[in-house]
This record gives structure tokens, C-alpha cells and sequence, in this order.
């Protein structure tokens, strides 16, 4: 929770700002500015986007102004935006009197409600985790075969081919024409007679003579095939494992002491932190996008529609979004605790939701 002292400091900043004459941020003036008087109410805005796009040197636009302005339009009230850099910011001044509303995808807690007084939940949301969908690399295909038990058979298996081929040589040496007499040479060709009866092709070029060759041989094929069903069954399993891989994060489970970017004060962090993460704050998604794309955090935890949109407009990251399917979040906009226009701003809301321009708006921004 943040300290109060620095909430009032960061506060009468704000006011002193104002009454200087200066401006916060590029705040916008809705309608023409002629039409600004005392009645005109300020409008606190902030959040990520889709809901809140601010742009240098254009009006600030997204689906909570989309949906703000149709409230307005309602209610016939003349407002100026003022932006704010994080929404606990702009809930702080909501909850203070500095702004008259604060619009924006402001989830509703029980913590920020002792604050300020919220509306009508207008969107409903769950948490998602951005990560990473990393091209397999080099090393990653040839991974599975590097497993400890299929080396060990790999190697095995040479051995024995070694071993036969010694014995095949030592005992046809002297009958076999096709063995020469030279020991690497004829080492070589008893391992060539050991790898055609293991691979069953049996091409007839060399065959044992001696009795001691043939039941060498015999006992060699008996051997082989059980050899060779085993080696088939391991380059089976190997295989399994590759198609069978799985992403490094997967499941919510998978963030325990991995390091995930989280927008401080939010429900993801909560999420994060509850599934054992080492969090990393960050102000802002493109920051914490930033993090992930220099693989500095393995993941974010965010809410899903604006991870979504994120993961869009950065298509060439190779991203990937998971839906926790948790933590439902509920997002609505704010005024004072004692302010008489929550009410009307809640029914223009509801009135949005049951005549279907609600779900136009959002179907404009494909949510």
C-alpha cells in the first residue's frame, strides 16, 4: 500500500500545477474549449492500452474514452481530460477531489473502494500470462537424444559391435577370404559382418565357416534382435519427448521462482505473487514487453484483453498468450466518495449494456 504522506505530497503537486496554470500532461479539451467554464468537469485518465492510447501530439482515445464520452454524451457534461501516469495515480486524485472522474480500466478492489466511490463495472476481464514462443534452436532438437539412458545404449551397442567383430575376425581369420589377415583391417570387417546381421540384412559376403564362428554368430542374432527392438524403442521415446515439449511457461504453476513483470498496485502482481514468482515492477506494459522481448523476465502477468492487444500490435515478437481462466476483474470508473454523479454515471452504464451500444464499442476495438 502506499504511504500516505507521499499520496498527499504527490497530490498538492498536482493542485499547484493547476493553479499555476500548468499542464500536467497533454490533457484535451472535450468540446471546444470556449465551452470550458465552471461547471466543466476534470477528467483523470490513465491505464494501459487498448482501453487508454495516448499518442504525443494526439487526443487520448481507447475503449474506456470510447465508452466515457458516450456517458457524456447522456448526462450532457461538458469535461477536459487531465492524464495521469499510472492508475493509482489517477484513483488517488479521484479519491482526494482533485478530479471530478477518473476514467480508465480501473479494477474494482475492496481497498481501492474505501478510497473513492467506483460505478458500474463496464468490462469483466481475467488475468493472462505473456511469455515468450521461442524458436526451437539447434540444441533443442538434438536435446531428447541426449539423454543419459539413450547415450548409455548408444554406446553399449558399439561396444558389443566392437567386441563381435573382434571375435568373428580372430576366429575366421584364417577360412574367411573376405577377412583380412591385418588386424585393423579385418577388426573392421568383422564389425561390418556384426552390423549386417544386427540390421538383419545379411548380404552374404562374409560367412563364419569355423563351428566356433557360427555359434558366435547364432548366439549374435538371438542377441541382436533384442538389441535392436530395445535401440527402436528408445529412438521412439526420444522422438516422443520432442514433439511432446512444452513451452517454459505453460500453467500459472510454472511462474514459481521465475522472474515475471508485473504493473505495481495491480491484479496481476497479486496473481504473480500468489503463484510464487520473483515479481519485477514495472510502470507500463510496452516496459515490461521490452523485459520480455530481451528475455530479462520470462513472462507477464497482466489483464488478458490488454496482453491480447499487446501481443497483437507486436506480432513479429513470436509471443504468446495463456489465459489463466483466474481472478475474474471487474472494471469500472471513479469519482469521490461523496460525488452525486456516480449514480447517473452507473445508470448511463447499465442503460449502455442493455441497449446493446456497449458490446458495439467493444466489438469496434474486437473485444
Amino acid at each position: 500500500m502506499r504511504n500516505i504522506a507521499s499520496r498527499l505530497l504527490c497530490l498538492l503537486l498536482l493542485g499547484l500545477a493547476q493553479f499555476l496554470g500548468v499542464s500536467v500532461a497533454s490533457a484535451s479539451v472535450v468540446p471546444d474549449s470556449s465551452m470550458v467554464g465552471p461547471d466543466t468537469l476534470v477528467v483523470a485518465v490513465a491505464g494501459s492500452e487498448p482501453f487508454v492510447i495516448r499518442r504525443e501530439g494526439k487526443p487520448v482515445r481507447g475503449i474506456s474514452i470510447d465508452i466515457w464520452e458516450r456517458v457524456a454524451n447522456h448526462q450532457n457534461y461538458v469535461y477536459r481530460y487531465q492524464q495521469f501516469p499510472s492508475v493509482g495515480a489517477a484513483i488517488d486524485a479521484a479519491s482526494m477531489g482533485v478530479v471530478d472522474v477518473a476514467v480508465g480500466p480501473f479494477t474494482i478492489t475492496e481497498e481501492r473502494c474505501k478510497l473513492a466511490h467506483f460505478t458500474q463495472p463496464y468490462f469483466t476481464s481475467t488475468i493472462g500470462i505473456l511469455t515468450r514462443d521461442d524458436a526451437l534452436s539447434v540444441w533443442g532438437i538434438v536435446q531428447p537424444f541426449m539423454d543419459t539412458t539413450f547415450l548409455i545404449g548408444v554406446i553399449s551397442l558399439i561396444v558389443v559391435l566392437f567386441i563381435v567383430g573382434n571375435l568373428i575376425w580372430w576366429f575366421e581369420r584364417k577360412e574367411e577370404e573376405h577377412l583380412p589377415q591385418k588386424y585393423i583391417q579385418g577388426i573392421a570387417s568383422g564389425m561390418w559382418f556384426a552390423i549386417v546381421t544386427f540390421t538383419t540384412v545379411g548380404y552374404g559376403d562374409i560367412a563364419p565357416k569355423t563351428g566356433a564362428g557360427r555359434f558366435l554368430s547364432a548366439i549374435w542374432m538371438i542377441v541382436a534382435m533384442v538389441t535392436a527392438s530395445s535401440l527402436t524403442a528408445g529412438i521412439a521415446t526420444a522422438f516422443t519427448l520432442f514433439s511432446l515439449r512444452q513451452p517454459e511457461i505453460d500453467t500459472p504453476a510454472d511462474l514459481d521462482g521465475k522472474r515475471v513483470a508485473v504493473l505495481e498496485g495491480s491484479t496481476g502482481e497479486r496473481f504473480a505473487r500468489r503463484y510464487g514468482a520473483r515479481l519485477v515492477p514495472v510502470p507500463s506494459i510496452a516496459e515490461a514487453g521490452a523485459m520480455l522481448s530481451d528475455k530479462s523476465v520470462v513472462a507477464i502477468t497482466h489483464d488478458f484483453s490488454v496482453l491480447s492487444y499487446y501481443s497483437h500490435q507486436h506480432h513479429s515478437l513470436n509471443l504468446q498468450l495463456l489465459h489463466s481462466g483466474k481472478l475474474h476483474e471487474y472494471y469500472g470508473f471513479c469519482t469521490p466518495l461523496d460525488d452525486e454523479r456516480n449514480h447517473a454515471i452507473s445508470l448511463s452504464l447499465l442503460r449502455m449494456l442493455e441497449d446493446g451500444s456497449m458490446r458495439q464499442i467493444l466489438d469496434d476495438w474486437n473485444l
